[in-house]
């Protein structure tokens, strides 16, 4: 009995020892990790290196960021039938049936910071993208379809779990700390003057990271891909000029491509973004050359460019509309938006004329190559990294028949599209492109004007579905400016500059774009040690400043979580205060190039569905909203919609005869 005791007693005192011991080699490797990035401060600089916690060696911080979640708060309980009566259900449209919508506050729809480190969108402002993260076409997995880690799905599903990870950071460290997640040393960066410092120092502070799936994918002609001067001259191709029309007007910076222009004369445009991004731009306008032959500056994103695009989107928009109310079911708004976002982009912006079918393809075959754009680097059979190789193949394949066919479909053409542009400067310059250069660049287009248009007229659809009184309120506007007669959209009223005049459609627009910013951030890496808010960032290190987090802290805002497009009026002017402080579509010289057509295209779209359509919430309550790839209703956003005729009675059946069955 006396040696059972004393070999019980034995065993647990090496269980201890051996706890004890490996609690000890755990602690002394945590803080040996600790000290191994410590060490790569600059010895130079005398500021300390930004608080934080490196976490566990090689894995960083990663376990925390995949199991803290809780970063918003939960949507609102589902509504219950009772006695027999009816729930009325939020919609929004002439004639309106609902009386009492559901309204919820924007926290209590989004999960906030939900694995941004990941969730960047593209826009060159941007870093790094993931889209779709339930699937390819917007929808959840609820379906059975089970994801694979290497497929990049079971990889982005594991990242949607980190939404509180950033938050509890910023609130331990402050605005910048230094964290390693996913074998990745990193810092983090969060306020409107840090981001400047950032933002405006791109080419001599820091420099773009890209991931090297993405990278690789992107292909090496792309803009995204090329840095310093290179980066520049290709920008310039695309730079867009300011659109008159914003209070906000000083004099712009002239800049021409040829030594030899005289006399220019250059009109007086606003200095700051018209569409609300608050960025100087550089001005590129029409002038005569010594010769006396007319040299066209104006790119594939300015005033001009855009008055070209506004029927052609309008009437993309006006089909898009039409079928979604022929559909007697509700539509998958996100999934509807990307293949609305989509279609702009290739027979707008690119001038390709395609058949139905062939759009079909090129979309779904878009959607694979976007869906695994930022998968692990390994090339293996079924990972997401050689799915995206195949579709960017694929890709290319089409659109270099597309091109080569492009003069043939072009007689008669009024205007000039993107591609036409870039060919064209390339010629003035005394270079001509290479087919893969070519096919690059149409693949970067069509993604700068797909990657933010689509969340954003998803979040914009669900602003209007919430809130029926600013959708009245923009009707009246239109009104008011004699666009809309007898409830019917007046036809060849709407210009641009008409669209641009519309003070209260920019700060609903503007307000989307704040509350739900498309773009969670973008990765730089340090080309130099240098102070930011009293630490110092060395020289080699990643810095990932995020934008959401800027716009959700901002003092300037008051109210931050509520829809309220009144802040940005002339009389309370919220944004004014600060440039930094509201940046939906990042900034300096890398902002996103798409953003003045992306900003027209969500403008168009809500003239459109102020005056010629009707719908309704689907579901019995409004979607959590989740941060990752982009901002997007994990649903979709379940929405019927109904087509009005001249007369304001609905095409389609009444919604209570649809949805009665499952109230």
């Amino acid at each position: 009995m006396l040696f059972d005791t004393f070999d019980l007693v034995s065993a647990l005192a090496t269980l201890a020892a051996c706890l004890v011991s490996m609690a000890l080699l755990l602690a002394v490797s945590q803080q040996l990790w600790q000290l191994r990035w410590t060490a790569t401060r600059d010895k130079n600089c005398k500021l300390p290196m930004p608080k934080g916690s490196m976490g566990f060696p090689f894995i960083g911080e990663t376990c925390h960021w995949l199991l803290q979640g809780g970063g918003g708060e939960k949507p609102q309980k589902k509504s219950k039938r009772g006695g027999g009566r009816k729930a009325r259900w939020p919609c929004a449209g002439l004639n309106s049936r609902c009386s009492s919508p559901l309204h919820l506050t924007p926290r209590e729809t989004r999960s906030r910071n939900a694995t941004e480190d990941h969730g960047q969108v593209y826009g060159e402002g941007g870093g790094h993208m993931l889209f779709n993260v339930s699937s390819a076409n917007g929808d959840d997995m609820s379906d059975g379809d089970e994801p694979s880690f290497w497929d990049n799905r079971g990889l982005r599903m594991c990242q949607q779990r980190g939404s509180g990870f950033h938050s509890s950071r910023r609130q331990k460290y402050g605005n910048v700390f230094k964290t390693h997640l996913l074998g990745r040393p990193l810092i983090r960066v969060t306020g409107a003057e840090n981001v400047r410092k950032i933002l405006m120092g791109e080419h001599t502070l820091v420099t773009t990271d890209w991931p090297q799936s993405t990278a690789t994918l992107l292909g090496p002609n792309s803009l995204a891909n090329s840095i310093g001067d290179i980066h520049r001259k290709r920008r310039k191709a695309l730079i867009p000029s300011p659109l008159p029309g914003d209070p906000r007007t000083n004099l712009i910076f002239i800049q021409f491509q040829n030594s030899g222009v005289q006399n220019p004369n250059p009109s007086s445009y606003p200095m700051d973004d018209p569409m609300g991004t608050n960025q100087s731009y550089v001005g590129i306008y029409l002038a005569q050359t010594k010769k006396g032959h007319p040299c066209v500056f104006a790119k594939v994103f300015s005033h001009e460019a855009l008055e070209s695009y506004l029927p052609k989107i309008q009437q993309v928009i006006q089909e898009s509309l039409r079928v979604w109310s022929s559909n007697p079911e509700p539509i998958n708004v996100y999934r509807e938006s990307q293949r609305l976002s989509f279609t702009m982009a290739v027979r707008v912006l690119l001038g390709f004329r395609v058949s139905e079918e062939e759009m079909r393809h090129l979309f779904s075959t878009f959607q694979d190559f976007v869906d695994n754009l930022f998968s692990l680097p390994i090339d293996l059979p079924f990972s997401g990294y050689r799915k995206g190789i195949r579709a960017r193949d694929a890709l290319q394949k089409s659109i270099e028949k597309a091109i080569r066919e492009k003069p043939l479909c072009s007689q008669g053409k009024d205007y000039s599209d993107a591609l036409d542009v870039l060919m064209g400067s390339a010629k003035e310059n005394g270079t001509e492109l290479t087919m893969q250069e070519l096919k690059e660049s149409t693949i970067e287009l069509i993604f700068a004007a797909f990657a933010t248009t689509a969340s954003a007229s998803t979040s914009l659809i669900m602003q209007l579905l919430k809130h029926p009184t600013v959708l009245e309120r923009l009707r009246e506007e239109l009104r008011v400016r004699g666009l809309l007669h007898n409830g019917c959209l007046v036809p060849g009223e709407l210009g641009l500059d008409t669209i641009v005049s519309l003070k209260y459609l920019d700060c609903v627009i503007k307000e989307v774009l704040r509350l739900y910013t498309p773009v969670s951030g973008a990765y730089r890496t340090a080309m130099q040690t240098f102070e930011l808010d009293g630490v110092q960032i060395p020289k080699g290190w990643s810095v990932m400043y995020s934008i959401r987090d800027t716009h959700d802290t901002a003092a300037v805002f008051k109210d931050v979580d509520a829809f309220d497009p009144d802040r940005f009026s002339q009389e309370r002017g919220e944004d004014k205060e600060g440039r930094f402080h509201y940046l939906p579509f990042g900034g300096g010289v890398r902002s996103c190039l798409g953003k003045q057509l992306a900003t027209l295209f969500l403008r168009i779209l809500a003239i459109e569905l102020a005056s010629t359509s009707r719908f309704e919430l689907a579901t019995r309550e409004f979607p959590r909203v989740i941060t990752v790839p982009v901002v997007h209703p994990v649903d979709g956003l379940k929405v019927k919609f109904y087509g009005l005729d001249s007369n304001q009675n609905e095409i389609m059946a009444k919604s209570e005869e649809l949805l009665g069955a499952t109230v």
